[in-house]
């Protein structure tokens, strides 16, 4: 897992990239999907962009024309891609284990 620590935070916002697909989000929107307050996302995103499996940016957009700053959008990696998809689902193996015990 490359020094990643896995949480259910970090599996819900792992979770709500992967449901996006290729198209990026914004920080507000990844909170409102995930119910994440930003103290507990931001660093979520840092550390996976940190370890390759997120890209973020600022959107490009004239900041006088739209009427508001510029916005930081996040899309995972193709090796976000993989990453995330294996991380779900040895949790939803995981919790498939706890209903069958």
């Amino acid at each position: 897992m490359s020094g990643l620590r896995m949480s259910l935070p970090t599996l819900l916002v792992l979770r709500a990239l992967a449901e996006q697909g290729d198209q990026p989000l914004y920080g507000y929107d990844l909170m409102r999907r995930t119910e994440l307050k930003s103290g507990t996302l931001y660093p979520i995103l840092t550390r996976l962009e940190r370890h390759g499996y997120l890209n973020s940016e600022w959107e490009a957009v004239d900041p006088a024309q739209a009427g508001r700053a510029a916005r930081r959008v996040y899309t995972l990696t193709p090796e976000g891609h993989t990453f995330t998809q294996a991380e779900l689902r040895k949790a939803q193996q995981a919790l498939g284990g706890l209903t069958h015990a």
